[in-house]
């Protein structure tokens, strides 16, 4: 027997103490996003916190010697332990959190939204667009 998925929208995303930003939480309502800014503004921070929140690392910081997650993946003015990315979903307002420390797992009344589904995070390494 086939099931058929419910079809998965992030609501709202809220970052604290990840790279370059401190604490923000943008509501999506399930609508697409376009990201658009001067450098420095945390367009890649944005983007990094989603694949640490699907992956729980960072290919940045893969490979090179000395770098690591609880360094170099916390906003400078906060603790590893405060490092928090979560995803309110929908439908049903779920929300799962990954910190260093744990990673989101889906409760047993959800698990039926992630099925057997998997997930590819990519975007460009050289981040031209």
């Amino acid at each position: 027997m086939v099931s058929k998925l419910m079809q998965l929208r992030i609501n709202k995303i809220h970052i604290h103490a990840f790279r370059g930003i401190p604490d923000y939480e943008l509501g999506l309502e399930g609508k697409n996003l376009l990201i658009k800014g001067d450098n420095g503004t945390g367009k890649s921070s944005f983007i990094d916190a989603f694949e640490f929140f699907f992956t729980g690392t960072l290919r940045a910081l893969e490979g090179t010697q000395g770098l690591s997650l609880k360094r170099h993946a916390v906003n400078v003015k906060f603790d590893p332990s405060d490092l928090s990315v979560a995803l309110t979903l929908s439908p049903g307002q779920v929300t799962l959190k990954r910190t260093l420390a744990e990673e989101p797992t889906p409760s047993e009344n959800t698990a039926d939204y992630f099925g057997e589904a998997k997930m590819e995070l990519s975007h460009s390494d050289d981040r031209r667009y």
